[in-house]
C-alpha cells in the first residue's frame, strides 16, 4: 500500500470509474451498432473510406480502451500515475467519439453529395 494522499486516491477512483464506463459504452457500440452499418452501406453499395472500412471490419477495436483501463490499474500501484494514465485514456476516449461518428457517416454524405 502506497502512502499517498487520500485526494489522489479518489482522483484515481473517479477517473477509473470514468474510463471503465466510456470504455463500456465505446465497447458496447462496437459490438452492437457498428455491425448494423455494415447492412446498411452494403445495401448502398457505396464507395466506403478507410476509417467507416476499418471500424466495420473490426469493430471490437472499440474495447480496447476499457482493456487498457483495467490493465493500467492492475499494472500501476501508484495512485498519482494512475491519474495520469486515466486522463490521458479518458482523452483519448473522448477524441475517438466524434471521430467514429464522423466515420460512420462519411458514406452517407457521400451518397447525398452525388445524389
Amino acid at each position: 500500500m502506497t502512502n499517498e494522499a487520500p485526494s489522489s486516491r479518489r482522483a484515481a477512483k473517479f477517473l477509473a470509474i470514468g474510463a471503465v464506463v466510456l470504455g463500456i459504452a465505446l465497447g458496447l457500440f462496437g459490438t452492437f451498432a457498428i455491425p448494423r452499418f455494415r447492412d446498411v452501406f452494403e445495401a448502398f453499395g457505396t464507395y466506403l473510406p478507410w476509417q467507416t472500412k476499418l471500424l466495420i471490419d473490426f469493430p471490437y477495436l472499440l474495447w480496447t480502451p476499457l482493456v487498457l483501463s483495467l490493465v493500467l490499474w492492475w499494472l500501476l500501484r501508484s495512485d498519482k500515475a494512475r491519474v495520469v494514465g486515466y486522463i490521458i485514456i479518458l482523452l483519448c476516449e473522448f477524441v475517438s467519439i466524434p471521430l467514429i461518428v464522423t466515420s460512420m457517416y462519411l458514406p452517407i454524405f457521400n451518397l447525398a453529395r452525388m445524389g
